[in-house]
């Protein structure tokens, strides 16, 4: 992944696998960053089928 945050939106792009797993893709991801609530984020998955995602660091 290589990524940007601008404006409290990040960007990471799909570049390369290390090692690809069988029946996966790399997908590129947007979310938006809030100094709010630092330790989560949502956005969007930029693929097939795919929609949102949620993380938060733990």
């Amino acid at each position: 992944m290589a990524g940007t945050l601008q404006s409290g939106v990040l960007t990471l792009r799909a570049t390369r696998w290390i090692e690809q797993p069988p029946n996966f893709l790399a997908l590129n991801l947007q979310g938006s960053y809030d100094t709010q609530t630092p330790d989560h984020l949502d956005g969007r998955v930029y693929g097939p089928n795919c929609t949102t995602f949620s993380a938060d660091r733990s």
